[in-house]
């Protein structure tokens, strides 16, 4: 399910039977990764017992790699095989509108079962009140992951309070540069502090909200990011 994240070979892949979650936490001041097989559960944390923040670790890359070998040596003479799946669970192929997942068997509980998986494009009625953002609230702080790449770390900016004609009437600016139109944008974080406002298309602010992203970004990453701002017409903020 996150080979696209993570790659093929990765320290979550096993070979045998295996669920396995990580988790980092804002400023990558802690990591964990939690996992089980048909005969043990094993949770790691990483992190510095003062609580300051690690530099450049994550999940995958933190607690993962001792979740995998810990795993790999308490399974060594056991062969995990999958349980059975409880009566309420069924099993659905599924696919993934504009390919943002590669298609996969996926489980579910009771009937929530679906085939097609759609990025949500549902916005309030006009007369519901003024244009305002919805994504992102002010004051979110973004963390970078530096085991992921560049493009898949893409946050999406919504508007709420627009019906489907009006959508095209507003626009999106971040610290003073246009980065799209539309009822939804994209954006590449980038570390630092940054203003986001929703426009009409004459320039007045309909809303604004104030964000921060941090962790650092790996050398070829930041060049990826630059060279995708450039590309857009755009500079991205620092410090």
């Amino acid at each position: 399910a996150r080979a696209r994240t993570f790659g093929l070979d990765s320290p979550l892949t096993t070979s045998f039977w295996s669920a396995v979650k990580t988790g980092t936490s804002k400023d990558m001041r802690d990591n964990w990764c939690v996992g089980w097989s048909r005969f043990y559960t094993v949770g790691v944390w990483v992190g510095n017992s003062s609580g300051d923040s690690m530099r450049n670790v994550s999940g995958v890359s933190g607690a993962g790699p001792i979740w995998h070998d810990v795993m790999a040596h308490l399974s060594r003479n056991e062969l995990s095989q999958e349980p059975p799946m409880p009566a309420s669970v069924t099993r659905q192929r599924v696919v993934f509108d504009d390919d943002i997942e590669p298609a996969r068997s996926e489980v579910f509980l009771g009937d929530t079962a679906m085939r097609v998986v759609r990025l949500s494009r549902e916005l309030v009625q006009a007369g519901h009140g003024m244009p305002r953002i919805q994504q992102p609230v002010s004051g979110t702080i973004l963390a970078l992951d530096p085991d992921i790449p560049p493009a898949n770390q893409r946050t999406w900016f919504r508007a709420a309070n627009l019906a489907a004609e009006e959508a095209r009437k507003v626009q999106w600016s971040v610290d003073g540069k246009i980065i799209g139109q539309g009822g939804e944008v994209p954006w590449m974080p980038w570390p630092g502090r940054h203003v986001v406002r929703l426009l009409s298309l004459d320039g007045k602010t309909l809303d604004r909200a104030e964000l921060e992203v941090r962790g650092a970004v790996p050398r070829q990453s930041a060049g990826a990011i630059s060279a995708a701002y450039q590309a857009r017409g755009a500079r991205p903020a620092r410090r």
